[in-house]
């Protein structure tokens, strides 16, 4: 009877010290994938300058344009994807909806002037020498919101009534984009 008394009043005592080292901030870091993602971006560059050598001697008389261009481009999102990984993911809960609307604001300035043709499809948008595809911004915040959307459904997920309601916002996000298309 004495030891059982003694392994409930022990067992709070080990609670607390497991909580306080989960408030310590992990220093492990994974430097095999950032060696996997270095390498398909050399393997990028290689493929890049293999294809577009001639074109640049022949266009800007500098074989390495376009490799150097991508070169400058892939240095500066490594670099920025090795800030961003040590900022708290937690931090985007506040922003999902921020992310979404931006995404869903994009989609749509693509029918306006600001949007740009490429190869016959509008499907960029220039901001001042800046242009990208606001696709891209859209794929960040399905990937955002949808584990946003799952965490705040908490047990309902697991029904099939309430799994309808969770796609909504994607589905919706979708719907938009191809209708933007069609108009």
């Amino acid at each position: 009877m004495e030891k059982t008394k003694s392994r409930k009043r022990s067992a709070p005592a080990q609670v607390k010290r497991t909580q306080g080292r989960r408030k310590e901030k992990a220093s492990y870091y994974d430097y095999s994938l950032v060696a996997v993602i270095v390498l398909l971006i050399c393997f990028g560059l290689v493929m890049l300058y293999s294809t577009s050598s001639y074109m640049a001697e022949v266009k800007y008389e500098d074989d390495m344009f376009y490799f150097k261009k991508q070169a400058l481009i892939s240095l500066a999102c490594l670099g920025m994807a090795l800030f961003i990984s040590r900022i708290d993911y937690h931090i985007l809960n506040y922003f999902t909806m921020i992310l979404y609307a931006a995404a869903l604001g994009a989609m749509i300035l693509v029918k306006t002037p600001l949007g740009t043709s490429a190869n016959g499809a509008q499907r960029w948008l220039q901001v001042g020498p800046i242009q990208f595809q606001p696709s891209e911004i859209a794929k960040v915040a399905v990937i955002v919101c949808l584990p946003y959307m799952i965490v705040k459904m908490g047990r309902q997920v697991k029904t099939l009534k309430h799994v309808w309601y969770l796609p909504d916002g994607v589905v919706c996000l979708l719907l938009e984009h191809i209708i933007l298309r069609i108009t």
